[in-house]
């Protein structure tokens, strides 16, 4: 009883869905997929079989105030120094804000470490290999243990309360996504994006991406016309307006 064209998320969530039995399977020879970058058109195959087409990506970056920050140092360690001269907590002034709860988050540390949360072969992933205890994943833990017992960054703060911290002025690099983009140009900051810097091993951590798209509903009755949207709504003219308004990362 639905639309015909739903907007949908990648990944897990869209197989999800596929499983529930709710999307249509794209007729891949008639779509012009080389226009992608192969990273958006992967979060819509499930089990090799194409479901939806993105029109915006999300992956979670540094985004700093440059009235407080004029850069980000491409050292995670001269980063750090950095952010421990900024840091009063006691004061209310923040130099690093992220949620070391959240595994979205802090995962990506890990994976600069060697930790993971399955092990992947040959693009497969081991369910019953598990790297979240790993040396290098208890390395992260120690480390970020370690940044809250030296008051470099706050024990228990919620992800919108550490927004509201960078909206105000009050925190100078916080790391979170396009989704929150709008909101701190909104508030009149002056923001910069830039990924987490380097580790002293000579990984840069890796960190997880998803992105907004469009899928068919399984129960349409306009293929041909629904398929037609899909066409022009991931257009590049399209994609760009989408773009200009969400600030989603264009996935051509």
């Amino acid at each position: 009883k639905g639309g015909d064209v739903y907007m949908q998320g990648s990944g897990g969530i869209l197989g999800k869905a596929v499983e529930q039995g709710l999307f249509i399977e794209l007729p891949e020879d008639k779509l012009e997929l080389e226009k992608f970058t192969d990273g958006a058109i992967d979060g819509y195959v499930y089990k090799g079989k194409l479901y939806g087409l993105p029109m915006g990506l999300e992956v979670p970056a540094f985004i700093y105030n440059k009235k407080l920050v004029s850069s980000i140092p491409e050292k995670w360690d001269d980063f750090i120094t950095e952010m421990k001269k900024i840091t009063d907590i006691q004061n209310d002034k923040y130099g690093f804000l992220m949620d070391i709860t959240n595994p979205y988050f802090f995962v990506p540390l890990f994976d600069a470490e060697g930790g993971y949360v399955f092990r992947e072969n040959n693009g497969v992933y081991d369910v019953e290999d598990i790297g979240l205890n790993n040396d290098g994943s208890k390395k992260v833990f120690k480390m970020l243990k370690n940044y809250v017992d030296e008051g470099i960054l706050p024990k228990n703060m919620g992800f919108d309360v550490m927004q509201k911290k960078f909206t105000d002025g009050k925190a100078a690099v916080i790391f979170d996504g396009p989704w929150s983009v709008n909101t701190y140009l909104n508030a009149g900051l002056e923001i910069g994006v830039a990924p987490i810097p380097q580790f002293s091993n000579g990984n840069y951590p890796r960190v997880f991406s998803g992105s907004y798209g469009l899928a068919i509903s399984a129960y349409t009755k306009n293929f041909d016309a629904a398929l037609e949207f899909l066409e022009f709504a991931t257009s590049k003219n399209s994609i760009m307006k989408y773009f200009a308004q969400t600030k989603r990362i264009p996935p051509l």
